[in-house]
């Protein structure tokens, strides 16, 4: 306990400056670390959605009342085709997520962390293969070395999962490929007479989409299809910029740093003068001088640590997917930052404590 008063004492001896040293310097480190972590997790996930977003896509809505009446590609077109964002129930996770179902298959673009696409043949013969990302690997079980995942109660055979270690953008993405549901799948999706309308989408990187509906599925399944969009990627360049916006945040935080080290400097500048004119020598100056601003900024650290630690389970639903784990990236940068703000206000003051005569010192204070 007498420590923590003693502690307690040389952070907050001026109360004013103390507390907005403490509080400057908890923003600045929040800022930094919330800013900058959860922009970059934006900026990578764009840059992969935009990276593995085909050059060529159509979506459109198919009315069907029976699976067997969903349209259908030869062999000889170079494209996906896909039932997209259908709401299925999850036996694993107990919930019902968004997933896609491919009935064409030919040149898939997802990332994929491990494993491989499944191609028809392993369709076929292997136990209902499944794409999943890396947030569902926990509900997977294992069975003869092989993971394994419920949908309906059916068991899927995981070949290959998505992901990224920059972003959450596909970690909870799931593809099941039409030609290897499950018995219950498949009957859950004929008794739902709510989902008889079906999103759909053809991609490629090869063939214009639009030639294809066009040509192709218009033709041949006019009677259940409705509106229809197509686009064209013509660039993969992200939006944003990450140098300029770390730039950004970094100078908010040198900003911060630098104001309040002027205030707590000017505060701690007359108390030190004092301490030479009792006697105390330069280096017992600087000693009490660096004592004080350690004590503020491990009391900042505590108080950073304590608001992340608040902010990240109030917020734990929302801010899972940010990544918001410990990164050097971030820290080391910010160090810099701080010690160049610290070094820049503090230079002058100090040089000229040390050099000012006793008697000076007297005839100021």
């Amino acid at each position: 306990m007498k420590y923590i008063k003693k502690f307690l004492k040389e952070c907050f001896r001026y109360k004013l400056s103390g507390f907005s040293m403490v509080a400057c310097l908890s923003l600045s480190m929040l800022a930094a670390y919330y800013g900058i972590t959860i922009f970059n997790n934006l900026y990578y996930e764009h840059k992969e959605q935009t990276e593995y977003q085909y050059q060529y896509t159509t979506t459109f809505n198919c009315m069907a009342k029976e699976l067997s009446e969903l349209p259908s590609l030869p062999e000889n077109i170079n494209c996906n085709l896909k039932i997209t964002n259908y709401e299925m129930y999850l036996s694993d996770t107990n919930t019902t997520n968004l997933v896609h179902i491919a009935l064409h298959s030919k040149n898939e673009n997802w990332p994929l962390v491990s494993g491989y696409y499944p191609n028809k043949k392993e369709r076929n013969e292997t136990e209902n293969p499944i794409l999943i990302g890396q947030a569902f690997l926990e509900y997977t079980y294992e069975e003869n070395g092989n993971r394994y995942y419920d949908i309906f109660d059916d068991k899927y055979k995981v070949v290959g999962v998505f992901g990224s270690k920059n972003s959450v953008a596909y970690d909870y993405y799931i593809v099941l490929y039409a030609d290897s549901l499950g018995e219950k799948t498949k009957k859950m999706m004929e008794e739902n007479e709510f989902m008889s309308s079906y999103n759909m989408i053809l991609e490629s990187n090869t063939e214009d989409t639009d030639v294809i509906f066009q040509s192709y599925i218009k033709n041949n399944y006019a009677a259940s299809i409705s509106a229809h969009e197509s686009y064209f990627n013509a660039s993969a360049a992200p939006i944003y910029n990450e140098k300029e916006f770390c730039i950004i945040i970094y100078l908010f935080c040198f900003i911060c740093i630098a104001i309040i080290m002027k205030f707590w400097m000017v505060q701690r500048s007359h108390e030190m003068q004092v301490c030479k004119a009792f006697g105390y020598s330069n280096r017992k100056v600087i000693l009490r001088l660096l004592r004080s601003f350690g004590c503020m900024m491990l009391f900042s650290l505590i108080v950073f640590s304590i608001c992340c630690s608040t902010i990240n389970f109030i917020l734990k639903d929302s801010l899972k997917e940010y990544h918001l784990e410990f990164s050097w990236n971030i820290l080391i940068p910010y160090f810099a930052v701080f010690f160049i703000a610290v070094l820049v206000v503090s230079i002058k003051p100090v040089y000229v404590l040390i050099t000012k005569s006793i008697a000076s010192s007297l005839h100021e204070g």
